[in-house]
């Protein structure tokens, strides 16, 4: 008797665990349903108050496809962000990179001992990095 009422325990908070994630789905809630033009504007109006969404959706905080960065544009982020936080570095050639949703950039940061890592600077104009150089 103490093993049905520990499984049946169990199948109601895994049910009421299952009803919650579900709650919110549907046209205007959760997933967009076909609503919006692709990832950028159908995942955000879908996902609400949701803690990946808020409204923004998938491209960040009110950017479009359309604001793309130029290579000026991203040469000045790479040189702000370099001297911020990365004191005796240097930057290397700026790249661009084309990408399915606009064109990124890519630069080889170094110092005077040769410690080198990669920053990329993505189609709206963000610093990401650093990342290690494989060998």
């Amino acid at each position: 008797m103490k093993h049905i009422k520990t499984a049946l325990a169990a199948t109601t908070f895994i049910l009421a665990l299952a009803a919650v994630s579900l709650a919110g789905t549907g046209p205007g809630t959760g997933m967009p349903m076909g609503k919006g033009p692709g990832m950028g504007q159908g995942m955000g109006q879908g996902m609400g108050n949701c803690c990946c969404g808020g409204g923004r959706g998938m491209m960040g905080a009110g950017q479009s496809a359309g604001e793309q960065v130029t290579r000026e544009q991203a040469t000045a982020a790479l040189n702000t962000y370099v001297t911020a936080h990365f004191k005796g570095y240097s930057l290397g050639e700026i790249e661009a990179v084309e990408r399915p949703r606009g064109t990124m950039y890519a630069t080889t940061v170094t110092d005077a001992a040769g410690n080198a890592f990669i920053l990329h600077v993505n189609p709206w104009g963000m610093v990401r990095g650093p990342f290690v150089q494989g060998n």
